[in-house]
């Protein structure tokens, strides 16, 4: 017998002996906190020279197991689809049949993550990890780092960090990567016993785990180009974010009462529409986006006798642009009206009602009054109605419905103690209103915060298409009290010389940003808990690049300052407390 069976035999025997007297907690005794131990393994870590046919792996641990979740956590490298074995957990050992036969002259690498857990508390074992060849030489190559969320700076935990063989037409939108790993807490990762070569490197928020990028809230790093990996590495940082990966598509054009809504296979941010051939019925038909999809109005009073063609486009939000040339048809306004009438019969008590009630008006009775229906609207800009002493803006209001026209008698301003006309007051700066091309917003321009101030727009300010009228809204602006908000000073180190510092919220959105100034300061910041983001220019041409999957253009850098940062109401950060390094992520 030689001298590593008998090893193996001792510690199986050791174990077998140890694991008998734990396998439960005595009733009423501590909690059992300490994980089985992983002691060998047949073959043995660093074996060579294994057989490729029928193998049968044996794992060891010093007390009995079981298994949970072995198929999400347990990593084989190289990875093959349609791997086979069968697994099962006796007592203190774990045996694996291998039904497929290896490849010859490769080395096999398993971790099994948390798949091994004790049979009281499911405490898992840690480290249960090996590697050996087929044949005489045991790839060495190890890649270690972590990976962050490039937008947010947050550690990706459950990650995936995949390698793909350049020169096969294997890729990972498709298909499981040759080479993979895991990322634990705080992002970190180990990518180890790979052959040395060229790669293609990905880190992937995984979501549905499995082992490719396929959904659109997933997110993935990478790098341009594959990249030679011949000798270990530390410290390697990767990023990764969400792309959209759907082509943009028309759906359908669907109805919607009296309207057609135009709708596409993901929300469009931008639209144009036209009639090739105008007509009388052309004339009477509005557009407007809404909830990413084009909506059609026809406030025109006869059915269409035919279809209509309109061309038009939509833009998404990566800039992507479909122009369509399609037919449209508007549902029978004689069909909307009998179902009208229909409705009221119901509510009428049916025709017997609704007869009677014809008999009472013709007898003097007197008729209800009819209430009508007024638009509600919201204010897109400013944000924030408390503003800075000085400050020059424009509001911006936005409708649910294109707008036909305005009434600047029902318009007032109100300043200090006295109210105006609201014409006047842009008479006089020369400033006028004006709407976007498709009459859902209007901008009322001009104004400077040199005190409170208010806008009333009374009832019938604006009259839509459909000659409803808005309801009354009153806008009130006050200035910011420099004592209710905090300062943050900061500074930027480096050799960028473009870049956007952002003051990002709980919800990591921007709630303002500051351009190319290294010594930099945030004014007026409400008390709250935020995070300072940089994004770097590093090509200089005005914009920061976020990337183009789909071609495998890696997005322009980021760079974050370490720490949350606190803010408080009269308190100041000062600029040697916060500095970003845009050399060092």
């Amino acid at each position: 017998m030689n001298l590593y069976l008998r090893i193996i035999i001792s510690i199986y025997i050791l174990f077998t002996v140890y694991a008998c007297a734990v396998v439960s907690s005595p009733t009423g005794g501590p909690k059992d906190e300490i994980p089985p131990r992983f002691g060998a393994s047949d073959p043995f870590d660093g074996q060579t020279n294994v057989d490729t046919t029928k193998l049968k792996i044996t794992l060891y641990f010093d007390e009995y197991v079981q298994e949970e979740k072995l198929k999400q956590n347990l990593i084989i490298t190289p990875y093959k689809t349609d791997f086979k074995y069968k697994t099962k957990f006796v007592r203190n050992k774990v045996v694996m049949n291998i039904l497929d036969t290896l490849e010859q002259n490769t080395t096999y690498f398993m971790d099994f993550g948390k798949a091994v857990v004790d049979v009281t508390e499911k405490n898992p074992a840690k480290n249960v990890r090996f590697a050996f060849s087929t044949g005489d030489y045991l790839d060495s190559l190890e890649v270690t780092g972590q990976v962050f969320d490039l937008m947010t700076n947050e550690p990706i935990e459950g990650g995936i960090i995949a390698l793909y063989d350049p020169y096969d037409s294997l890729d990972v939108n498709t298909d499981p990567p040759l080479y993979y790993s895991r990322t634990v807490k705080d992002g970190l990762f180990i990518l180890e016993r790979f052959k040395p070569g060229f790669y293609k490197v990905y880190a992937i928020a995984d979501a549905n785990e499995d082992y490719k990028y396929t959904l659109r809230e997933e997110k993935v790093g990478f790098f341009s180009d594959s990249i030679s990996l011949d000798k270990n590495i530390d410290g390697v940082k990767l990023y990764v974010r969400d792309y959209d990966l759907v082509d943009l598509k028309l759906n359908r054009i669907k109805k919607e009462k009296e309207d057609l809504h135009i709708s596409f296979n993901k929300g469009i941010v931008e639209y144009g529409v036209d009639f090739p051939e105008t007509n009388t019925y052309t004339d009477s038909i509005f557009s407007m986006e809404e909830k990413g999809e084009i909506k059609l109005i026809y406030t025109g009073l006869r059915d269409q006798e035919d279809s209509l063609r309109i061309t038009g486009y939509g833009i998404d939000s990566l800039d992507t642009k479909l122009e369509f040339d399609t037919l449209i048809m508007f549902p029978s306004k004689k069909e909307l009206l009998a179902e009208e009438k229909r409705q009221e019969r119901k509510k009428s008590g049916g025709l017997i009602g609704g007869a009677l009630k014809s008999v009472g008006n013709a007898l003097g009775a007197e008729e209800e009054e009819v209430e009508i229906t007024r638009i509600s609207f919201e204010q897109l800009l400013p944000k924030d109605n408390d503003i800075k002493e000085n400050d020059s803006l424009d509001i911006v209001l936005r409708f649910p419905i294109p707008m036909k026209e305005w009434n600047m008698d029902s318009m007032m301003y109100v300043y200090s103690e006295d109210t105006v006309m609201l014409d006047s007051v842009l008479e006089s700066r020369g400033k006028a209103l004006s709407f976007n091309f498709d009459k859902t917003e209007v901008t009322i321009p001009g104004f400077v915060a040199d005190s409170a101030f208010a806008i009333i727009l009374k009832q019938n300010s604006f009259v839509s298409v459909k000659t409803d009228s808005t309801k009354q809204k009153t806008l009130n602006f006050s200035i910011k009290e420099p004592d209710k908000y905090g300062i943050i000073e900061g500074l930027v180190k480096g050799s960028h010389d473009n870049f956007t510092v952002q003051l990002l919220d709980g919800k990591n959105e921007p709630v303002m940003e500051i351009e190319n100034e290294r010594k930099f300061s945030f004014e007026y910041v409400k008390p709250g808990t935020y995070k300072i983001r940089v994004l770097i220019d590093e090509n200089g041409d005005g914009v920061w690049f976020p990337g183009d999957f789909k071609n495998r253009i890696p997005p322009e850098p980021t760079a974050f300052f370490p720490k949350e940062i606190k803010v408080e109401a009269n308190w100041e950060i000062r600029r040697e407390d916060t500095v970003i390094d845009t050399d060092k992520r």
